[in-house]
Order: C-alpha cells, then sequence, then structure tokens
C-alpha cells in the first residue's frame, strides 16, 4: 500500500505539528526519514508550492508547482497511476471528496498516525542486537535490573 499525504493538511495536524518550520526544506528533512525509518510506510508527501527537495528525499516528496495546487496535484496523479494499492491521507473534506469521486480511498491523518505507530511497534519488536537478543528481550532485562536496583 502507498500512502500519498496531503503534506501541510497533515503537518497542521497536532499529531505531526512539531515538524513544522518556518522553512519547507527543513520540515521535510524532519518528517520523510521519520516516517521512511521508525515506520516503514510506503508514501509520498505533496506540499502546496515550489521549493528545492533535496536529492536524498526526491522519491519521497513532491510539490505541486506553481500551476497547481497539491489537492490538484494529488488527484491527477492518482487519474494518471490509478487508485489501486493507493490511500491519499488528508482531513480535507474538499480534497476526500474528489478522491472518492475517482473511485479513490481516502483515511484521516489520526487513521495514519495509528497505522505508523503499529507499524513502528512492530518494527521495534523486530529489532535485534549483535547477541542474538530481540528488542522485547532486553526490555525485559532492562525492567528486572531496574526492579532489582531499586529504580523502577
Amino acid at each position: 500500500m502507498k500512502y500519498i499525504i496531503d503534506g501541510y493538511n497533515m503537518l497542521r495536524h497536532p499529531l505531526f505539528n512539531s515538524y513544522l518550520s518556518e522553512n519547507p526544506e527543513d520540515t521535510v528533512k524532519a518528517i520523510v526519514p521519520a516516517l521512511k525509518e521508525e515506520a516503514g510506510v510506503n508514501f509520498i508527501i505533496v506540499f502546496d508550492g515550489k521549493f528545492e527537495i533535496p536529492p536524498d528525499l526526491i522519491n519521497f516528496v513532491r510539490t505541486s508547482g506553481k500551476s497547481q495546487d497539491a489537492d490538484s496535484y494529488i488527484v491527477n496523479l492518482l487519474l494518471r497511476e490509478g487508485t489501486e494499492n493507493k490511500i491519499v491521507v488528508t482531513n480535507d473534506v474538499h480534497l476526500s471528496m474528489r478522491i472518492r469521486s475517482i473511485g479513490g480511498r481516502v483515511i484521516s491523518v489520526e487513521e495514519f498516525f495509528q497505522i505508523v505507530r503499529k507499524k513502528r511497534s512492530r518494527i521495534s519488536k523486530r529489532i535485534v542486537t549483535k547477541d542474538g537478543m530481540s528488542k522485547k528481550e532486553m526490555d525485559e532485562i532492562n525492567r528486572e535490573l531496574k526492579e532489582l536496583w531499586g529504580i523502577e
């Protein structure tokens, strides 16, 4: 599944607004690694306007350019590539209606945040140390040590 994210709509949400910066490039540099590495989701984030996208993030970020807004860019992307295996992430009611009118699927920013949290949780459970211990095993040992030392 590929998530097409309405960038500014998501970043204005309280769950994500800590990433928002005066400079769009800084915002992109903060949010993309968080979604890519921590959550492991397949996505692109679409922003209004035109600004320089860092080369290492070009596969994850699109700008709508000056001739259209991000909403139109997202709709046109789905019309061009199809709606199968794609979900648009937005709380924008007007964009949601446009996406659904062409057969697309929409989820809210809150729903996306829940998906990201679940994926991040599954990823952290799969982390294994060089000694072969899982994160769960390490957490259990840490809990026992803290209890033994009277820290918790």
